[in-house]
């Protein structure tokens, strides 16, 4: 293919052939190869004009990440930085920094977090490489003690300003009030909001000085990822007193560690209310199956006020005995009617009672929506017919769709 399109190349760009393609067409014809890298990378040879564009689909998924244990390659990526005419720079539009407190593949005890001369090892690093990323907007923060990260370096943090996305990972914060703050005023254009094994010295006290005017902070954040434990139920709490203003949200992705924290689940999906469109549900249970008693008691969790949701995603491994509290959630979205998709990211399916989930799903007032399937593994016809049969109204009406992928 890189040879043809080569040969297409130089006839579009050849005037005396009195050939005029659109420039449109020309992009076209480029995006058609983004999965091609080597394509790509001939096609940015070809002229400046398809330069920038081919040069910006080669980069669009590059991702840079930053740490101590690797410092030789990101010494070497700052020398490419600010090398004469280096365009580097502008292509780069995600980084992972893996703060010092990181070692090898597990975090230190946040009561033990790294030396001094780690820091400010880590901080030089960040010092050379963060002022030249100016068009990053997919930002990742790992392992690193707030308070031990020196000033400059929450500066150059803060000054990236066209960050569309940030991810908090095993962060250690003096308050949450500065996780609130720092991502508020620091990112002005950010969507998506993503905190995961966060720990707080102050966790619970959440004064008056957090409650900022909703109408101009997070203005633009409209999904919230978010892992539901222990560690992160302080942030739950400001969610519920408006702190971060969730009625703007229109995505949730809630990965459920503890059933004790079901109910503080159920409300936050509830306020989210009607603007919620998008709700993907991960949920590992302490293996409670089922029982007379819990089929009586309310679930904490109804989508009754998500009447504008459009994707139901559950992607998590569902047993038989966690049936009873899908059955509850899907008949709380039974008035729905505008709902487009349920998706299943299934894992072991081996264990999950697919005739019971076809009628609980067939079941409900509006079965328009379509019903995904995906199978983390190789390939398997016999499977596939296996599901089509246990599903039959499902197959028969076209919406039951199977996705098998490799893990």
């Amino acid at each position: 293919m890189s040879h043809d399109l080569l040969r297409c190349s130089y006839t579009i760009m050849e005037p005396t052939l009195g050939v005029n393609i659109a420039y449109e067409l020309q992009d076209e014809i480029i995006k058609h190869l983004q999965k091609d890298f080597r394509s790509l990378a001939m096609c940015s040879l070809v002229s400046s004009r398809w330069s920038e564009y081919a040069r910006a689909l080669l980069f669009s998924d590059f991702q840079v990440i930053i740490s101590l244990i690797n410092d030789a390659r990101t010494t070497k990526l700052a020398e490419l930085l600010v090398a004469p005419h280096s365009r580097l720079a502008q292509y780069i539009r995600r980084i992972n920094i893996y703060g010092p407190d990181i070692k090898f593949d597990r975090i230190v005890d946040f009561n033990k977090t790294a030396s001094p001369e780690a820091y400010n090892k880590f901080s030089s690093i960040l010092e050379a490489v963060l002022p030249h990323l100016t068009h990053v907007r997919r930002l990742t923060v790992q392992m690193i003690t707030w308070s031990r990260t020196p000033k400059d370096v929450k500066v150059h943090l803060a000054s990236l300003s066209q960050v569309v996305s940030v991810t908090w990972i095993e962060v250690h914060f003096g308050s949450l009030y500065e996780l609130i703050l720092f991502s508020d005023q620091s990112f002005p254009a950010l969507e998506t909001l993503h905190i995961q094994d966060f720990d707080v010295e102050d966790a619970f006290q959440i004064g008056q000085s957090m409650f900022l005017p909703c109408t101009t902070s997070f203005a633009c954040l409209r999904a919230l990822a978010l892992c539901i434990e222990k560690s992160t139920a302080p942030l739950i709490s400001a969610l519920l007193s408006n702190v971060i203003p969730i009625q703007k949200f229109d995505t949730l992705d809630l990965e459920v560690f503890s059933d004790s924290l079901l109910d503080q689940v159920g409300c936050l999906i509830r306020a989210a209310g009607p603007t919620l469109t998008v709700l993907k549900f991960q949920m590992y249970t302490s293996g409670v199956g089922y029982s007379e008693d819990l089929e009586k008691k309310p679930f904490p969790i109804s989508l009754s006020q998500n009447v504008n949701l459009k994707l139901l995603h559950f992607n998590t491994i569902l047993h038989r005995d966690d049936m009873w509290w899908l059955k509850k959630i899907l008949s709380s979205a039974s008035t729905i009617r505008g709902l487009e998709e349920i998706r299943f990211g299934l894992q072991r399916c081996g264990t999950l009672n697919f005739e019971r989930l076809g009628c609980m799903l067939f079941t409900q007032s509006e079965p328009n929506f379509s019903v995904v399937l995906e199978y983390i593994g190789e390939k398997d016809r016999e499977l596939s017919e296996m599901l089509q049969h246990l599903m039959p109204k499902l197959s028969r009406r076209a919406r039951l769709s199977i996705i098998c992928f490799n893990g």
